[in-house]
């Protein structure tokens, strides 16, 4: 398939998402960016789980260029972001343009990307949580077991630029902050915000509002200040040993 790049999205925090058109006149829709693969076995993975519905975009292909960037080829959603339409109302169709809107992402493996780490990778994979929380800090005093929580596929990016609607069905194309947590990290992103739309998401779906949320925020901002990635422990949380 003979690929042109017919218009480019906007660019974010060093990944940038180029719809490209192929000479039969299909589109589909390339992301670039670093470390794509776990996001694509994620959005592989629920696609597979709902695969007669279109509520997500399909992944065709995914390759290095060797020069350490990673291209992401999905299927290419014509349709406006939510973003979009409320800032545009104008419904004429030859004003609904292509928009940057398609994005993409972990059910596959990699590190999670969550609000808890200010929506950047965890800053150590630690090969299970009962090694994690072995080095959970001796104060204060209160302990947080969430080795026995229900894991959730929790997001930590809802956002009106993240669902698409083509007048009849609604899209959701961002999978990059998507990981399988326990119950509380899905209670924080839901509970402890201050966005208006995800406030109002919460109130909506059936999630109970953890036990643990304080402990959680504390912990979250704790990991936020240290700053320290990884703080040199390797993913069975013993001291790295420098060669």
């Amino acid at each position: 398939m003979t690929c042109y790049i017919v218009q480019f999205c906007s660019k974010g925090d060093g990944n940038y998402k180029v719809p490209h058109k192929s000479s039969e006149g299909s589109f589909v829709f390339v992301k670039r960016g670093t470390n794509l693969e776990a996001e694509a076995r994620t959005q592989t993975h629920f696609y597979h789980q709902a695969q007669k519905s279109s509520g997500g975009p399909r992944v065709y292909d995914i390759f290095e260029d060797g020069y350490g960037d990673t291209y992401l080829v999905m299927e290419y959603i014509a349709a406006r972001s939510f973003e979009d339409l409320i800032k545009d109302t104008r419904s004429e169709p030859e004003k609904m343009s292509l928009r940057d809107t398609a994005i993409t992402k972990i059910a596959g493996g990699g590190k999670i990307q969550h609000m808890f780490f200010g929506m950047e990778e965890a800053p150590i994979e630690f090969a299970c949580f009962r090694i994690a929380l072995s080095h959970s800090p001796e104060k204060p005093k209160p302990r947080i077991n969430l080795t026995a929580e229900t894991r959730l596929y929790s997001p930590s990016d809802v956002a009106l630029k993240n669902f698409l609607w083509d007048g009849q069905e609604v899209s959701f194309v961002d999978w990059q902050h998507v990981s399988l947590l326990p119950q509380s990290f899905a209670s924080f992103y839901f509970h402890a915000t201050t966005d208006r739309l995800v406030q109002e998401v919460a109130n909506k779906i059936d999630l109970p509002r953890s036990e643990e949320l304080k402990w959680i925020e504390v912990a979250a901002g704790t990991v936020l200040q240290a700053g320290i990635p990884g703080y040199d422990l390797d993913e069975y949380g013993k001291k790295r040993i420098s060669v």
